[in-house]
């Protein structure tokens, strides 16, 4: 007698393993299949899972079997082979051949060819009844040569639904896939083209400057930063009594366009503070001896630089522009310069 755990009643208990391995072997012995050897006609039993290995009852009957030998006629030349059961039986056709030759001769006799014409040549060829539908030319070069001409586009094997359109720029006929052409993705055969789309037909609309002022007014605001010839500009302003955001304003948006790097406040003065480098100083980069030659940023930043200093005097505003190479050696003139020229005072000077 023993004991056992509550949550276990409902579960066939054994004291022991040994009494776990005669309630199996008792079970597995009611699933067991019978059978009778081939070899000794003696009875065995085995389990469901190896009824396909177990043939015979034991190893001797084995080697009995696998040493047995039947002699038959090959069906096609009738001469004596020797096959063990095994072989006869897995034979798909029933016969027994003596060779390979034989075994094709067969097979010629039961896959009786159809006439068919070659679609490229027009040639008349053979092929199987199983194949007949498919096939339609007769040889490999006339099979690439009818690929090359029906199975393009939409007729091809690996085809999933796309479309050829012809690029806006350049005219060319280029291929896109289904969810290009569905969700309208793409117009341009290369990157090349679409860059130059963009030249002609997209940065130069006044939607796409709009949006593109507004992108960078709200990037400025959430990441703000100054530059080095900004903060030269900023600093002297300040120590003059000049306040932010009172007297003068940096990062002011104009135009829903263009951002000033600094505006006067109340007035139409408007100072822009070029670094070398980035805006090309005409006295260090050139064509001219001596100079060095643009790149083609700065280039582009030279053209996009006359247009907005074009835009502002459009709206009747004064754009000052300060090098950042001037503003190093003589910020201190420049900017009296600007300040008795214009007439720019802070706004408490103005109140007293």
């Amino acid at each position: 007698m023993f004991t056992v755990k509550n949550h276990l009643l409902n579960v066939r208990i054994f004291c022991s393993k040994a009494c776990v391995g005669q309630y199996n072997s008792k079970i597995a012995k009611e699933k067991r299949i019978r059978r009778i050897c081939p070899i000794c006609n003696k009875e065995y039993w085995v389990k469901p899972s190896e009824s396909h290995k177990f043939m015979v009852c034991s190893k001797k009957c084995r080697g009995v079997s696998q040493r047995r030998r039947i002699i038959e006629n090959c069906f096609i030349c009738n001469k004596k082979v020797e096959r063990t059961p095994s072989q006869i039986k897995k034979s798909s056709s029933g016969y027994v051949f003596c060779n390979i030759e034989c075994v094709g001769t067969y097979n010629s006799t039961q896959n009786k060819q159809l006439k068919k014409t070659c679609l490229i040549c027009k040639k008349d060829y053979y092929t199987i009844p199983s194949l007949y539908d498919k096939s339609k030319t007769c040889s490999v070069n006339c099979q690439h040569k009818w690929q090359s001409k029906f199975l393009i586009r939409e007729n091809a094997n690996n085809y999933k639904g796309g479309k050829y359109l012809n690029c806006l720029v350049c005219g060319t006929e280029f291929y896109a896939y289904k969810y290009q052409v569905e969700n309208n993705l793409t117009k341009f055969c290369s990157v090349a083209c679409k860059q130059e789309n963009w030249k002609k037909d997209v940065i130069t609309k006044d939607v796409f400057k709009k949006k593109r002022y507004e992108g960078i007014l709200k990037h400025r605001q959430m990441f703000p930063k100054e530059t080095k010839p900004e903060e030269i500009v900023r600093v002297w302003l300040e120590e003059k009594g000049f306040v932010k955001d009172i007297d003068f304003a940096q990062e002011q948006g104009l135009f829903h366009k263009y951002i000033a790097d600094f505006w006067f406040i109340g007035t139409r003065i408007v100072i822009e503070v070029y670094g070398d480098y980035w805006h090309g100083n005409p006295e260090k980069y050139g064509d001219k001896d001596g100079l060095t030659p643009l790149d083609k940023h700065q280039k582009y930043q030279r053209r996009y630089d006359i247009e907005r200093l074009k835009d502002f005097e459009k709206h009747n505003f004064k754009v000052l522009v300060l090098w950042e190479n001037d503003l190093k050696h003589s910020i201190n003139q420049l900017m009296t310069n600007i300040i008795k020229s214009y007439k720019l005072s802070p706004r408490r000077e103005r109140e007293m």
